[in-house]
């Protein structure tokens, strides 16, 4: 479901929502750049003096660290400042891998989304997923993990797609699954016509679709 700015919610079990990035995160899709890079186009761009008025003020698609020392120059879904580009020169960092476009032009769901997502990391949006749904504050150790793992993917007593269900998935969504799978800077995989459970393919191209369709783009995708 959608909130009044276009920022996209999912409703877990029937009960609380999250942002759906944050859903993502919990489902292993851990940081901003992975994000980014799924559902926006990206691009190496050049980074140099000369190139500095071609990259300023576009949005960084990965952290961009120095390899020597492991001090991150720039992080992810931030906007290249001049000062960046600076600190980029100095360490000689060649290349950065920025959005095309403007995400708020581009994707303005997606990025409106990422702003309402607070969580940094997969297990940060799996504890406090888990804490929300059950009300507890005390977490054993793989307790959230396995919870969030059996309520959608792995048990079929919890969430059963059917056959016919995976069937309805592929029928409207395969070609995204495809594409996606086709993918050489992911590891995805199309999921078995055989599968009853949800993937995280599933999950990916399920809000691809539905972001394109509030967006008027149906089947539409960055890859």
């Amino acid at each position: 479901e959608f909130d009044l700015n276009n920022a996209l919610y999912v409703r877990i079990d029937r009960k609380k929502k999250f942002p759906a990035t944050a859903f993502l995160r919990a489902c292993g899709i851990e940081s901003d750049a992975e994000i980014l890079q799924i559902f926006f186009r990206c691009e190496d761009a050049p980074v140099s003096a000369d190139d500095s008025p071609a990259i300023l003020r576009r949005i960084c698609a990965e952290d961009v660290v120095d390899k020597s020392t492991g001090e991150v120059l720039l992080e992810a879904r931030h906007p290249v400042t001049h000062e960046s580009i600076k600190r980029m020169i100095e360490k000689g960092i060649k290349t950065v891998k920025v959005l095309v476009g403007s995400p708020e032009k581009e994707n303005p769901t997606l990025w409106e989304t990422l702003r309402k997502d607070s969580y940094k990391s997969t297990k940060e949006a799996q504890q406090d997923i888990y804490k929300k749904l059950r009300g507890q504050e005390f977490i054993v150790p793989g307790q959230a993990e396995r919870y969030l793992d059996n309520l959608i993917f792995k048990n079929l007593r919890k969430y059963d797609l059917s056959y016919v269900g995976r069937y309805k998935i592929f029928k409207k969504l395969r070609p995204l699954l495809e594409r996606l799978a086709k993918r050489k800077d992911f590891r995805f995989e199309l999921p078995s016509d055989k599968r009853r459970t949800l993937t995280v393919e599933d999950i990916i191209v399920t809000i691809q679709h539905v972001v394109a369709l509030n967006n008027g783009t149906a089947h539409s995708a960055p890859w």
